[in-house]
């Protein structure tokens, strides 16, 4: 059955659609943004969680723990969530006037006129603060492209938002948050899809390491300090490599890998929650992942590889009629239908990845 969209949603999709088209709001429109969000996004949140505790108090300590998790925080009582939210809100909420925006603006397209980037790219300001996602997402920047933007280029361009709390940045923060941006848009991650439910989680964090291994040691400390900023979290890292601990901008998976090559490090992601699951299950079907946004079907359907009792999970497999050949690691195999799940990959990445893991 389809999700049913209330009123109150519609009007807020429509409400983002029309500022994400304005290269600069006015003081007024702001305001309706800030609205907006302490109305319908803060003010529901915490009528809610309000009405449940008066409702069914003996929801309240799973509601506690639930959210205790999602903002690694301590809470004693309902109050105390709603007032963690509003306090970000607040940190959040720092661009107020038409001329505060217009500034951060300019310093967020100071990187695309430095670098004289030939493409068509358009600088937004997204105040993301739409949904009740952006109390559990915190607010950032982020790439993208769309086929129907029109430019001087003509039609498509890729578009890079940056976020209210830019205004915390130093000008080379704002740099070299940029410049990550561009990294995506560089390296094609704009228009790649999420194939299976373990992209949709880890994609990000791939191409992130893939950018970030490429800065220099100056800029790699900038980005730690962009997000610590913009998050309000003194302990925030972003995706580094794989090698760095867990918590520390990594997997601590100890094998080397080269910026650019995102998809080496996905691959080397998977193998190694697919050994640790087989550890923990003795199964040979990979590590069940959460999913996140993609739409990738995992390439699942289609031209399957005939299934053998030769061919198990962890082989490499030919994908049948594909020219040039594209090979696969099997991740799934399903009993029932005999159908086979693998991750796509051209001969010469897999062949890199085979060699990285032998020789490691």
């Amino acid at each position: 059955m389809a999700k049913q969209i209330s009123k109150e949603e519609k009007e807020q999709a429509a409400l983002r659609e029309i500022f994400r088209k304005s290269s600069t709001l006015t003081t007024d429109e702001i305001g309706l943004l800030r609205k907006n969000a302490i109305d319908n996004v803060l003010g529901r949140f915490a009528q809610r969680l309000k009405d449940i505790q008066k409702v069914d108090p003996s929801m309240i300590d799973a509601i506690l723990e639930e959210y205790g998790d999602k903002f690694d925080a301590s809470f004693s009582t309902i109050q105390d969530v709603i007032n963690h939210v509003n306090g970000y809100f607040d940190y959040y909420d720092c661009i107020k006037t038409q001329e505060e925006l217009e500034i951060e603006f300019e310093r967020a397209n100071r990187f695309i006129k430095f670098e004289g980037m030939d493409l068509p790219i358009v600088v937004e300001f997204d105040y993301q603060y739409f949904g009740e996602n952006a109390l559990f997402q915190k607010p950032t920047f982020y790439s993208y492209y769309n086929s129907k933007t029109e430019t001087d280029y003509g039609k498509g361009a890729y578009h890079i938002a940056f976020p209210s709390t830019q205004k915390y940045l130093t000008d080379d923060e704002v740099m070299v948050a940029m410049k990550h941006e561009w990294g995506h848009v560089f390296q094609g991650h704009c228009t790649i899809a999420a194939r299976d439910k373990f992209e949709e989680r880890y994609n990000n964090q791939s191409m992130d390491i893939s950018i970030n291994l490429g800065m220099t040691p100056e800029e790699q400390e900038l980005l730690f300090s962009v997000a610590r900023k913009i998050w309000k979290n003194p302990n925030a890292c972003p995706c580094m490599s794989l090698a760095k601990p867990s918590g520390q901008g990594g997997f601590g998976i100890d094998y080397p890998v080269s910026p650019t090559n995102w998809r080496g490090t996905s691959g080397f992601i998977r193998a190694y929650y697919e050994k640790e699951f087989k550890k923990g299950q003795g199964k040979g079907e990979g590590p069940s992942q959460p999913g996140g946004g993609g739409n990738g079907d995992g390439g699942q359907g289609g031209d399957q590889p005939p299934v053998s009792e030769k061919i198990k999970v962890g082989d490499f497999v030919w994908k049948p009629g594909s020219d040039p050949k594209i090979y696969g690691r099997v991740n799934a195999i399903n009993e029932q239908t005999g159908e086979v799940a693998y991750d796509e990959y051209t001969e010469a990445e897999w062949e890199q990845i085979k060699e990285n893991i032998k020789n490691s």
